[in-house]
């Protein structure tokens, strides 16, 4: 399962993706045990980026009135293929057994017990 992580990252993209909210790694961990799920692996991932992503943020709060989420789709596709690049290298890394402790978004491998 992936979900948005970091509560301080909330922004109008987020609403425009229809997220509820950003999780807490620890709170999401208590979550699934309380619904009865065994937590195999918890990493953040959209960490190498995550230096673009303060940046986007904080230029969406100085737009805060004229800002429209679905800009930061709008990106060439020579940008696009770099940035897939790096989410490769990233998800190569998670796939190694590496975990990141801070990213966009948390990545939790777990089953129903």
């Amino acid at each position: 399962m992936t979900v948005p992580q970091h509560p301080w990252l909330w922004s109008q993209a987020d609403t425009y993706a229809h997220h509820f909210r950003r999780y807490v790694k620890q709170d999401l961990i208590i979550k699934l045990k309380a619904a009865g799920f065994k937590v195999v692996k918890v990493t953040s991932f959209v960490s190498l980026l995550l230096p673009l992503m303060l940046i986007s943020r904080l230029n969406q709060q100085s737009k805060a009135k004229n800002y429209d989420p679905s800009s930061e789709l709008k990106i060439s596709g020579t940008l696009n293929k770099i940035l897939e690049k790096v989410l490769d290298i990233e998800r190569w890394l998670i796939q190694l057994g590496l975990s990141f402790p801070l990213g966009g978004s948390l990545l939790v491998i777990a089953y129903k017990i």
